[in-house]
């Protein structure tokens, strides 16, 4: 990009210059690089995409289940009659709900075809509760 944008500059100074004729014989090359240059970046970000989609494949498979087992824990310890003073129950039941909220997020983006942004919201770590730590 930056190499076209150099040229460009050049053919411009030499426009300014009323060098017609360079700017003639310059400008086709520097048209097909800046054509190489939409081509190179549609393809990258199509292999992004597909990476992207491959780590969501791993992210789906295994938040879910996670999820549900602290939200096990969360409900196991909500039931208890007392709970340890180290047990931060309000905070744990924050971050589920933080949690959940943001994998409902990523889902929605995902299925609205915005994997780019899915991913990154599916992988948004918050601290792990202190109830959920084991002692």
């Amino acid at each position: 990009m930056a190499s076209v944008q150099g040229k460009l500059t050049d053919l411009d100074a030499s426009y300014d210059k009323q060098d017609y004729a360079t700017v003639l014989a310059g400008a086709p090359a520097i048209l097909a690089e800046a054509k190489d240059l939409a081509s190179a970046a549609a393809a990258k970000k199509a292999e992004i995409i597909k990476s992207l989609k491959d780590e969501w494949t791993g992210l789906e498979a295994s938040l879910p289940p996670l999820v549900a087992s602290v939200k096990t824990r969360v409900d196991a310890l909500s039931k208890q009659k007392r709970v340890a003073k180290s047990v931060d129950l309000a905070a744990a039941k924050s971050s589920l709900a933080d949690a959940t909220a943001l994998w409902d997020k990523a889902q929605a983006a995902y299925m609205a075809g915005k994997v780019e942004d899915a991913v990154p919201g599916a992988k948004t770590r918050r601290p792990r509760p202190r109830a959920l730590r084991r002692h």
